[in-house]
């Protein structure tokens, strides 16, 4: 694996076999984790501690516009947000690490050139996966979004073109904004918890195509960096609106279990025969309708 780096270009041996921001084509995203390119998007606020490890990417304008457009070759996986301010709801998140183990998932556990993994190297590329995985999660809150997708695209993936040369990066799409290249793309689109999984590590979800983002402070500890100024007002009003949900379950339960004790405590004859009635005529409901009895037929008075 190397050796096809070095001869593609997308490693300098010069430099200790470390990813090469300046190989053609240019890797954009490569160029953003090195420093070379500016990056416009807010690092610290959406990601925390982790942005000094890590790197928040937007693609092109093209690029997002492109993502409801069935006959484009290239765009998005999801359109933007309406609550954010036309911020693009698929973006990548890439790390700082330029080490030519880093250049896709294929090699994360490779940890020398020509050796095969071993199960040091392979829990390394776990803990990494993971808090790749966990920075995905917090721009997800920071965004304020319900479900998301976090995919790979992996080494000699088909058809030609859909594979990512440079470095690794994992896609982060916002699935309630999810557009047509979603599904045609679904072959290569290679989830995080998979990869985690055939490394030896522990699954986090069992469909690792879709992700539910819990909120900031639904039942789950805050991060000390995240305060509740980075929480998104849509998520204030997810949080609101499921308290109230909460509220009205637990008020239903009671009122139930009140009525219940109430007719329990009734001993008289007529509630018991009201209830004998009530469920009599329940039965008859649940019957088909050939073995239900017939109505009796009254006769004419004389």
């Amino acid at each position: 694996m190397l050796a096809h780096l070095r001869r593609t270009g997308v490693v300098n041996e010069r430099d200790g076999d470390t990813l090469d921001p300046h190989a053609t084509p240019y890797d954009h995203v490569l160029r953003l984790a090195c420093g070379v390119a500016p990056n416009f998007v807010e690092q610290r606020a959406a990601l925390g501690t982790l942005a000094d490890a890590f790197v928040v990417a937007h693609h092109d304008v093209a690029y997002d516009r492109a993502w409801d457009d069935v006959t484009a070759r290239n765009g998005a996986l999801a359109g933007p947000d309406r609550a954010m301010g036309g911020l693009p709801g698929h973006v990548v998140i890439t790390t700082k690490d330029v080490h030519w183990s880093k250049a896709n998932v294929a090699t994360l556990a490779l940890a020398e050139a020509g050796a095969e993994p071993t199960e040091e190297s392979k829990a390394q590329a776990v803990t990494f996966l993971q808090c790749m995985r966990e920075c995905a999660m917090r721009y997800a809150r920071h965004r304020g979004w319900t479900q998301c997708g976090l995919y790979f695209r992996f080494f000699g993936c088909a058809p030609s073109g859909e594979e990512e040369r440079g470095i690794i990066r994992l896609h982060v799409v916002n699935l309630a904004r999810a557009g047509p290249r979603l599904r045609r793309t679904a072959k290569v689109n290679l989830p995080i918890d998979d990869v985690i999984e055939a490394l030896g590590g522990r699954r986090t979800t069992r469909r690792g195509s879709v992700i539910m983002v819990e909120p900031i402070g639904a039942g789950m500890d805050v991060p000390v960096e995240m305060t509740a100024q980075t929480t998104s007002s849509s998520a204030q009003r997810f949080l609101e609106r499921r308290r109230q949900r909460r509220e009205r379950l637990e008020n239903s339960r009671a009122s139930s279990s009140e009525n219940d004790d109430d007719d329990d405590d009734d001993d008289s004859p007529a509630p018991r025969r009201r209830r004998r009635h009530h469920h009599r005529r329940r039965r008859a409901r649940s019957r088909p309708a050939h073995h239900r009895p017939s109505p009796r037929l009254r006769s004419p008075s004389l």
